[in-house]
Protein backbone atom coordinates (compact mmCIF):
# COMPACT_ATOMS: atom_id res chain seq x y z
CA UNK A 1 0.00 0.00 0.00
CA UNK A 2 1.10 3.01 -0.94
CA UNK A 3 2.52 5.92 1.70
CA UNK A 4 0.31 8.92 2.45
CA UNK A 5 1.37 12.17 4.27
CA UNK A 6 4.54 13.90 3.98
CA UNK A 7 6.52 16.50 1.69
CA UNK A 8 4.45 16.89 -1.86
CA UNK A 9 6.38 15.12 -4.98
CA UNK A 10 7.48 16.96 -8.30
CA UNK A 11 5.57 14.87 -10.64
CA UNK A 12 6.84 16.19 -15.21
CA UNK A 13 3.09 17.23 -15.15
CA UNK A 14 3.24 19.41 -12.72
CA UNK A 15 5.84 21.78 -14.46
CA UNK A 16 3.99 24.33 -17.09
CA UNK A 17 5.05 27.43 -19.33
CA UNK A 18 3.17 30.14 -18.22
CA UNK A 19 4.11 34.08 -17.37
CA UNK A 20 6.83 34.71 -14.83
CA UNK A 21 6.93 37.82 -12.25
CA UNK A 22 6.16 38.65 -8.35
CA UNK A 23 2.41 39.23 -9.34
CA UNK A 24 0.37 36.06 -9.92
CA UNK A 25 -2.90 37.14 -12.81
CA UNK A 26 -4.71 34.29 -10.37
CA UNK A 27 -7.78 36.00 -9.10
CA UNK A 28 -7.30 34.57 -5.66
CA UNK A 29 -4.50 36.16 -5.52
CA UNK A 30 -5.36 40.09 -6.41
CA UNK A 31 -3.46 42.73 -4.46
CA UNK A 32 -1.01 40.09 -3.43
CA UNK A 33 3.07 39.92 -3.42
CA UNK A 34 4.75 36.74 -3.56
CA UNK A 35 7.37 36.11 -1.11
CA UNK A 36 9.25 32.16 -0.39
CA UNK A 37 7.86 31.27 2.72
CA UNK A 38 4.80 32.72 4.94
CA UNK A 39 7.62 33.89 7.49
CA UNK A 40 9.23 36.41 4.58
CA UNK A 41 5.33 37.78 3.68
CA UNK A 42 4.42 38.48 7.93
CA UNK A 43 8.35 40.16 8.27
CA UNK A 44 7.61 42.07 5.07
CA UNK A 45 4.09 43.55 6.52
CA UNK A 46 5.75 44.15 9.87
CA UNK A 47 8.28 46.13 8.08
CA UNK A 48 5.77 48.21 6.61
CA UNK A 49 3.66 48.66 10.04
CA UNK A 50 6.73 49.66 11.42
CA UNK A 51 7.46 52.34 9.21
CA UNK A 52 4.28 53.89 9.65
CA UNK A 53 3.88 53.59 13.35
CA UNK A 54 5.97 52.94 16.53
CA UNK A 55 5.41 49.07 17.09
CA UNK A 56 6.74 48.21 20.95
CA UNK A 57 4.33 44.67 21.54
CA UNK A 58 2.57 42.34 19.28
CA UNK A 59 -0.35 39.95 20.87
CA UNK A 60 -0.07 36.15 19.50
CA UNK A 61 -2.16 33.12 20.07
CA UNK A 62 -0.96 30.81 22.59
CA UNK A 63 -1.22 27.76 20.16
CA UNK A 64 0.68 28.42 17.06
CA UNK A 65 4.03 27.80 15.65
CA UNK A 66 7.53 29.23 16.21
CA UNK A 67 8.05 29.98 12.55
CA UNK A 68 5.66 32.56 13.01
CA UNK A 69 6.90 33.80 15.90
CA UNK A 70 10.33 34.34 14.70
CA UNK A 71 9.76 37.50 12.39
CA UNK A 72 8.26 39.53 15.65
CA UNK A 73 11.49 38.77 17.24
CA UNK A 74 13.23 39.69 14.72
CA UNK A 75 11.51 42.59 13.92
CA UNK A 76 12.51 44.12 17.68
CA UNK A 77 8.79 43.44 18.59
CA UNK A 78 8.13 42.15 22.11
CA UNK A 79 5.80 38.76 22.07
CA UNK A 80 2.89 38.38 24.64
CA UNK A 81 -0.32 35.70 23.86
CA UNK A 82 -3.82 35.31 24.25
CA UNK A 83 -5.73 32.14 25.36
CA UNK A 84 -7.29 29.73 22.53
CA UNK A 85 -9.38 27.55 24.24
CA UNK A 86 -10.87 24.38 21.76
CA UNK A 87 -13.94 23.02 22.91
CA UNK A 88 -17.20 21.33 21.58
CA UNK A 89 -15.97 21.76 18.01
CA UNK A 90 -14.75 25.22 17.77
CA UNK A 91 -11.72 27.37 19.00
CA UNK A 92 -12.98 30.61 21.05
CA UNK A 93 -10.09 33.52 21.29
CA UNK A 94 -10.15 34.73 24.75
CA UNK A 95 -9.12 38.26 24.39
CA UNK A 96 -8.04 40.46 27.09
CA UNK A 97 -8.66 44.43 25.25
CA UNK A 98 -7.16 45.92 27.82
CA UNK A 99 -3.64 44.42 27.54
CA UNK A 100 -0.69 46.12 26.76
CA UNK A 101 -0.54 45.64 22.58
CA UNK A 102 0.11 47.53 19.46
CA UNK A 103 -0.38 44.64 17.06
CA UNK A 104 -2.75 41.91 17.09
CA UNK A 105 -2.49 38.78 15.16
CA UNK A 106 -5.10 37.25 14.34
CA UNK A 107 -5.02 32.73 13.50
CA UNK A 108 -7.73 30.49 12.23
CA UNK A 109 -6.97 26.93 12.38
CA UNK A 110 -6.86 23.85 9.61
CA UNK A 111 -9.50 25.49 7.22
CA UNK A 112 -12.62 25.24 9.80
CA UNK A 113 -14.86 28.20 10.19
CA UNK A 114 -16.38 27.70 13.74
CA UNK A 115 -14.86 30.14 15.90
CA UNK A 116 -15.28 33.96 17.52
CA UNK A 117 -12.44 35.04 15.26
CA UNK A 118 -13.99 37.23 12.76
CA UNK A 119 -16.31 39.26 15.52
CA UNK A 120 -12.91 39.54 18.11
CA UNK A 121 -11.01 41.12 14.84
CA UNK A 122 -13.71 43.60 13.67
CA UNK A 123 -13.91 44.81 17.10
CA UNK A 124 -9.91 45.35 17.53
CA UNK A 125 -10.15 47.65 14.32
CA UNK A 126 -12.92 49.84 16.02
CA UNK A 127 -10.76 49.96 19.28
CA UNK A 128 -7.99 51.26 16.90
CA UNK A 129 -5.38 48.21 17.03
CA UNK A 130 -3.41 47.24 13.87
CA UNK A 131 -4.06 43.71 13.08
CA UNK A 132 -2.58 41.02 11.02
CA UNK A 133 -4.28 37.99 9.99
CA UNK A 134 -2.93 34.63 9.18
CA UNK A 135 -4.76 33.17 6.78
CA UNK A 136 -2.67 29.96 5.93
CA UNK A 137 -5.27 27.50 7.63
CA UNK A 138 -8.16 29.01 6.16
CA UNK A 139 -6.52 29.91 2.39
CA UNK A 140 -8.92 28.19 0.22
CA UNK A 141 -12.37 29.40 1.49
CA UNK A 142 -11.68 32.55 0.07
CA UNK A 143 -12.50 34.53 3.37
CA UNK A 144 -11.05 37.27 5.05
CA UNK A 145 -11.48 39.03 7.89
CA UNK A 146 -11.25 42.97 8.16
CA UNK A 147 -7.87 42.61 9.50
CA UNK A 148 -5.57 45.49 8.10
CA UNK A 149 -2.67 42.68 6.77
CA UNK A 150 -3.60 39.05 5.69
CA UNK A 151 -0.75 36.06 4.38
CA UNK A 152 -0.17 32.69 4.10
CA UNK A 153 2.32 30.23 3.42
CA UNK A 154 1.59 28.50 0.42
CA UNK A 155 3.95 25.09 0.60
CA UNK A 156 1.51 23.38 2.72
CA UNK A 157 -1.11 23.41 0.30
CA UNK A 158 0.29 22.90 -3.09
CA UNK A 159 3.37 20.99 -4.75
CA UNK A 160 5.94 23.92 -4.71
CA UNK A 161 9.71 24.50 -4.01
CA UNK A 162 8.50 27.62 -2.09
CA UNK A 163 5.68 30.19 -1.87
CA UNK A 164 3.96 32.56 0.58
CA UNK A 165 2.02 35.62 -0.25
CA UNK A 166 1.45 38.84 1.25
CA UNK A 167 -2.40 40.34 0.72
CA UNK A 168 -1.12 43.57 0.65
CA UNK A 169 -0.82 47.15 -1.88
CA UNK A 170 1.71 48.72 -0.02
CA UNK A 171 4.46 47.04 1.01
CA UNK A 172 8.13 45.87 -0.08
CA UNK A 173 7.55 43.56 -2.95
CA UNK A 174 10.48 40.50 -2.55
CA UNK A 175 13.42 41.35 -4.29
CA UNK A 176 16.14 38.51 -3.23
CA UNK A 177 16.11 35.78 -5.34
CA UNK A 178 16.12 31.84 -2.97
CA UNK A 179 19.75 30.57 -3.19
CA UNK A 180 20.35 27.74 -5.90
CA UNK A 181 21.28 25.84 -3.38
CA UNK A 182 18.16 25.72 -1.90
CA UNK A 183 16.29 25.59 -5.48
CA UNK A 184 18.61 22.51 -6.36
CA UNK A 185 18.41 20.58 -3.00
CA UNK A 186 14.50 21.19 -2.87
CA UNK A 187 13.60 20.03 -6.32
CA UNK A 188 15.83 17.25 -6.58
CA UNK A 189 14.45 16.38 -3.32
CA UNK A 190 10.83 16.04 -4.63
CA UNK A 191 11.74 14.98 -8.30
CA UNK A 192 13.48 12.12 -5.99
CA UNK A 193 9.95 11.37 -3.99
CA UNK A 194 7.92 11.42 -7.33
CA UNK A 195 10.69 8.46 -8.84
CA UNK A 196 10.22 6.64 -5.44
CA UNK A 197 6.29 6.84 -5.23
CA UNK A 198 6.30 5.60 -9.60
CA UNK A 199 8.79 2.31 -8.63
CA UNK A 200 6.44 1.09 -5.60
CA UNK A 201 8.20 2.60 -2.86
CA UNK A 202 11.05 -0.16 -2.18
CA UNK A 203 14.20 1.55 -2.99
CA UNK A 204 15.46 2.67 1.10
CA UNK A 205 18.39 3.98 -0.11
CA UNK A 206 16.06 6.73 -2.70
CA UNK A 207 13.76 7.41 0.35
CA UNK A 208 16.89 8.17 2.67
CA UNK A 209 18.09 10.72 0.15
CA UNK A 210 15.32 12.70 -0.76
CA UNK A 211 14.12 13.15 3.16
CA UNK A 212 18.05 14.23 3.62
CA UNK A 213 17.40 17.09 0.92
CA UNK A 214 14.08 18.50 1.94
CA UNK A 215 16.29 18.66 5.69
CA UNK A 216 18.90 20.46 3.98
CA UNK A 217 16.77 22.64 1.84
CA UNK A 218 14.56 23.89 5.18
CA UNK A 219 17.83 24.49 7.42
CA UNK A 220 18.66 26.72 4.40
CA UNK A 221 15.06 28.34 4.33
CA UNK A 222 14.82 28.59 7.71
CA UNK A 223 17.86 30.61 8.36
CA UNK A 224 17.60 32.91 5.00
CA UNK A 225 14.22 33.80 4.52
CA UNK A 226 13.78 38.12 5.09
CA UNK A 227 12.78 39.20 1.41
CA UNK A 228 13.26 36.28 -0.46
CA UNK A 229 10.79 35.62 -3.54
CA UNK A 230 9.01 32.88 -4.68
CA UNK A 231 11.09 30.96 -7.04
CA UNK A 232 9.59 31.05 -11.07
CA UNK A 233 9.16 27.31 -11.23
CA UNK A 234 6.64 27.64 -8.35
CA UNK A 235 5.12 30.76 -9.12
CA UNK A 236 4.09 28.85 -12.50
CA UNK A 237 2.44 26.01 -11.18
CA UNK A 238 0.53 28.22 -8.43
CA UNK A 239 -1.16 29.98 -11.96
CA UNK A 240 -1.30 26.33 -13.44
CA UNK A 241 -2.94 24.55 -10.54
CA UNK A 242 -6.85 24.29 -10.41
CA UNK A 243 -7.58 25.78 -6.69
CA UNK A 244 -11.19 24.98 -7.13
CA UNK A 245 -10.64 21.08 -7.81
CA UNK A 246 -8.41 20.91 -4.91
CA UNK A 247 -10.92 22.68 -2.26
CA UNK A 248 -13.33 20.27 -3.11
CA UNK A 249 -11.14 17.22 -3.00
CA UNK A 250 -9.96 18.01 0.48
CA UNK A 251 -13.63 18.27 1.33
CA UNK A 252 -14.48 15.19 0.02
CA UNK A 253 -11.73 13.55 2.14
CA UNK A 254 -12.64 15.13 4.89
CA UNK A 255 -15.63 14.31 4.77
CA UNK A 256 -15.49 10.82 4.34
CA UNK A 257 -13.23 10.77 7.95
CA UNK A 258 -16.26 12.56 9.85
CA UNK A 259 -18.23 10.23 8.30
CA UNK A 260 -16.20 7.03 9.54
CA UNK A 261 -15.18 8.18 12.66
CA UNK A 262 -17.81 9.98 13.91
CA UNK A 263 -18.25 8.73 17.74
CA UNK A 264 -15.08 7.04 17.56
CA UNK A 265 -12.73 10.12 17.84
CA UNK A 266 -13.07 13.44 19.34
CA UNK A 267 -12.60 15.96 16.47
CA UNK A 268 -11.05 19.28 17.26
CA UNK A 269 -14.01 20.78 14.82
CA UNK A 270 -17.32 20.14 13.02
CA UNK A 271 -17.18 20.05 9.64
CA UNK A 272 -19.50 22.42 7.59
CA UNK A 273 -20.02 23.11 4.11
CA UNK A 274 -17.99 26.07 3.75
CA UNK A 275 -14.88 24.46 5.30
CA UNK A 276 -11.91 23.40 3.10
CA UNK A 277 -9.56 21.92 5.61
CA UNK A 278 -6.08 21.51 5.35
CA UNK A 279 -6.26 18.97 7.68
CA UNK A 280 -8.81 17.02 9.79
CA UNK A 281 -7.44 17.34 13.52
CA UNK A 282 -8.55 15.18 16.11
CA UNK A 283 -7.86 15.53 19.90
CA UNK A 284 -6.50 12.87 22.03
CA UNK A 285 -6.80 12.74 25.40
CA UNK A 286 -3.06 13.20 26.37
CA UNK A 287 0.45 12.90 24.84
CA UNK A 288 0.93 9.26 25.37
CA UNK A 289 -2.06 8.47 23.43
CA UNK A 290 -1.81 11.03 20.82
CA UNK A 291 2.04 9.54 20.54
CA UNK A 292 0.56 5.69 20.65
CA UNK A 293 -2.12 6.75 17.84
CA UNK A 294 0.55 8.27 15.53
CA UNK A 295 3.09 5.86 15.48
CA UNK A 296 0.40 3.26 14.77
CA UNK A 297 -0.30 5.35 11.66
CA UNK A 298 3.71 5.79 11.01
CA UNK A 299 4.24 1.87 10.96
CA UNK A 300 1.55 1.36 8.35
CA UNK A 301 3.29 4.25 6.38
CA UNK A 302 0.68 7.08 6.94
CA UNK A 303 2.76 10.32 7.91
CA UNK A 304 0.08 12.53 10.11
CA UNK A 305 2.29 15.58 11.64
CA UNK A 306 0.93 17.06 14.92
CA UNK A 307 0.54 20.88 15.53
CA UNK A 308 2.95 21.90 16.36
CA UNK A 309 6.02 21.47 18.68
CA UNK A 310 5.50 23.55 21.49
CA UNK A 311 8.78 25.94 20.74
CA UNK A 312 7.03 28.78 22.56
CA UNK A 313 6.59 27.88 26.37
CA UNK A 314 2.80 27.78 26.05
CA UNK A 315 0.48 26.31 28.64
CA UNK A 316 -1.98 25.04 26.57
CA UNK A 317 -3.07 21.50 26.49
CA UNK A 318 -3.95 21.15 22.74
CA UNK A 319 -0.37 20.65 21.71
CA UNK A 320 0.25 17.48 23.75
CA UNK A 321 -3.04 16.01 22.17
CA UNK A 322 -3.59 17.13 18.83
CA UNK A 323 -2.88 15.22 15.61
CA UNK A 324 -3.37 16.15 12.43
CA UNK A 325 -4.90 13.62 9.85
CA UNK A 326 -3.87 13.71 6.00
CA UNK A 327 -6.87 14.71 3.68
CA UNK A 328 -5.11 16.81 0.61
CA UNK A 329 -5.79 15.97 -2.73
CA UNK A 330 -2.84 13.37 -3.46
CA UNK A 331 -5.33 10.71 -1.89
CA UNK A 332 -8.74 8.83 -3.12
CA UNK A 333 -11.29 7.25 -1.05
CA UNK A 334 -9.49 4.09 -0.44
CA UNK A 335 -7.14 6.38 1.12
CA UNK A 336 -8.96 7.66 3.73
CA UNK A 337 -11.03 4.41 4.55
CA UNK A 338 -7.14 2.96 5.17
CA UNK A 339 -6.61 6.12 7.52
CA UNK A 340 -9.44 5.55 9.34
CA UNK A 341 -9.14 1.71 10.27
CA UNK A 342 -5.83 2.35 11.67
CA UNK A 343 -7.16 5.19 13.80
CA UNK A 344 -10.47 2.67 14.74
CA UNK A 345 -7.74 0.37 15.46
CA UNK A 346 -5.83 2.59 17.60
CA UNK A 347 -8.51 3.21 19.46
CA UNK A 348 -9.65 0.09 19.98
CA UNK A 349 -6.54 -0.63 21.55
CA UNK A 350 -6.60 2.29 23.59
CA UNK A 351 -9.62 1.96 25.14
Amino acid sequence: MREIGSEFSLPQNLIPVCAEGNKTQDPLYNSAYHFATGRAALYAILQKIKAQKKVKKAYLPDYCCYSMVLPFIDSGIEVSYYKTEFKNGSVEYKIDCNADFDLFLSVSYFGFEASNQDKIVADLKSRGKTVVEDITHRLLNGKKTSADYHFASLRKWFPLLSGGVAFAEDIQPPQAKLSAEYINLRRSAMEKKSEYLLTGEQDANLKAQFLAEFSAANKILCSDYKGRAIDNLSLKILNSIDKTQIAEKRYQNAEILYNRLNGRVEFMFGLSKTDVPLFVSIVLKDKLERDAMRSALTKNGIYCPVHWPNEIGSDNPIFDRELSLIIDQRYNKDDMLRVADIVEKSVNENV
